[in-house]
């Protein structure tokens, strides 16, 4: 019992850790600033130095987090972000070297301007990229709601900021970047927003968020800078450059925690290994108490309607051990604490994927299993994603009746299509539990729907309702 409360008590100090980092790194420049504000020449090294410096912390973090989600499907975007970095960094870098080494008091415009605005193309597509990589199933009337809206902020920020500008009489390249700028940062600033507006709905996880509010402090900050700049109020050391250093610390941690949760998915399959040779005999009860044979099940989709009265873990346990006699990787999906849980934790070659309620990131346990919030759709899937590389798999999902309780219908039934496509052709076996008394007939039927293969466990006992092709009954 002790053992298990300090690995709790580790796992959240672990846990924690990245975010005790970004509030004691924030708090301690904010403390710095106001100290120096009597102090010129220190103000002028943070408003500098100091915001390269915390750039280069965020390219550090980015690059090695990318190092290690490779092959990741999502590692596009880590690739999208530390070029976006890399040139953000390379820009704070060109300033500084104009400010200290020629001695430039404003290098405004300069190299270091196009740095940062190709930066911005960088980490709009990755912002972009994340949007078309999630199951987004907004209606039709939302989608059309929110791209009007989308133009009319567009054009309302445009005109509110970019009319004054126009005024302006500047030359040429300083009228080019004061127009890029805001130009740029509104296609961020809508791509951010869109992230944070519809995150839930098109089933993108909370892991995203700091990226997409890292996106809007630099929106704020860099329409501040151009304004001040434009009239000839900025001064190295000047508060929009603390928006500017936060933005690079929320970024740092942003792909930080994102990263982790890839990584953490990705190690957990490969530190468990789902080759091997069966050291039982073969356990045929789950296909002979339908009087059939294992292979007649592979490949197959199942749903099993289950009476929460019956002992329906029975057949669930007799799958997972059919399916490790016959050497296939046993993958569950269920509810911790769970009746399914607990008749097969310690099961050795079982990977259990355990759904918790309360927002947290992916993270290991002592016995070999993974914790994942329940709610997050996103996550599940990357999950799933990295198991499909196996080559015998049996997937198990206990179950269904929970997702449609906690993320709705609509996300329901993306899953179960997801799961289709992604298994499409394989000769992998998968089960879908299903507690049909806690839904209407309409939601049940239309569950039904999705597969071909329909099982029921209820007081009478386990049967088959149909199975295609075997023409069972």
């Amino acid at each position: 019992m002790m053992s298990e409360i300090q690995e709790a008590r580790n796992s959240r100090i672990t846990n924690n850790k990245a975010e005790v980092m970004l509030v004691t790194s924030i708090a301690l420049i904010s403390l710095i600033y106001l100290l120096a504000q009597s102090i010129p020449v220190l103000l002028r090294i943070i408003g500098t130095i100091g915001v390269t410096l915390m750039a280069a912390v965020s390219l550090i973090i980015t690059i090695r987090t990318t190092k290690k989600t490779y092959s990741s499907p999502i590692w596009r975007v880590f690739i999208a972000l530390t070029l976006a970095i890399s040139l953000y960094f390379i820009g704070e870098a060109t300033w500084d070297a104009y400010s200290w080494l020629i001695s430039v008091d404003m290098p405004y415009p300069s190299i270091a301007d196009i740095s940062w605005l190709a930066g911005y193309f960088l980490q709009a597509y990755a912002l972009f990229t994340l949007l078309k990589l999630s199951s987004i199933n907004l209606s039709f009337r939302t989608k059309l709601v929110w791209f009007v809206a989308s133009g009319l902020i567009f054009l309302a920020l445009t005109y509110t900021l970019i009319t004054p500008l126009l005024s302006l009489e500047e030359g040429l390249p300083i009228l080019f970047f004061n127009l890029a700028y805001p130009i740029g940062d509104i296609f961020l600033f809508l791509l951010a927003l869109t992230l944070i507006i519809f995150i839930r709905k098109v089933w993108l996880s909370l892991i995203w968020l700091p990226l997409a509010a890292s996106s809007l402090i630099e929106f704020f900050a860099d329409l501040s800078f151009s304004f001040i700049e434009a009239r000839g109020a900025y001064f190295e050391g000047h508060p929009v450059d603390m928006l500017f250093t936060f933005s690079y610390a929320l970024f740092a941690y942003g792909v930080y925690k994102a990263g982790d949760c890839i990584i953490t998915l990705k190690t957990y399959f490969s530190k468990n290994p789902t080759k091997f040779t069966p050291k039982m005999s073969m356990h045929d009860a789950f296909s002979e108490s339908l009087k059939l044979n294992h292979e007649e099940f592979l490949g197959k989709r199942l749903l099993l309607e289950f009476d929460p009265r019956s002992n329906y873990e029975d057949a669930v346990v007799d799958l997972v051990h059919e399916a490790l006699s016959y050497g296939e990787s046993v993958i569950v999906f269920t509810q911790k604490g769970s009746n399914t849980h607990q008749r097969l934790t310690g099961q050795h070659h079982v990977h259990l994927i355990l759904l918790v309620e309360g927002f947290i990131t992916p993270k290991h346990t002592r016995k070999d299993e993974l914790l994942i919030y329940g709610q997050d759709l996103w996550m599940i899937t990357e999950t799933l994603r990295n198991m499909v590389r196996f080559e015998k798999i049996c997937l198990i999902y206990d179950n269904l009746t929970n997702m449609i309780l906690s993320i709705g219908f609509q996300g329901t039934y993306s899953f179960i299509r997801f799961v289709a496509e992604l298994m499409e052709g394989s000769k992998s076996i998968s089960l879908f539990l299903l507690n049909s008394q806690a839904h209407k007939n309409t939601i049940v039927s239309f569950i039904e729907g999705q597969f071909s293969d329909h099982l029921i466990y209820d007081q009478k006992g386990f049967r088959a309702i149909k199975l295609i092709a075997l023409k069972v009954r």
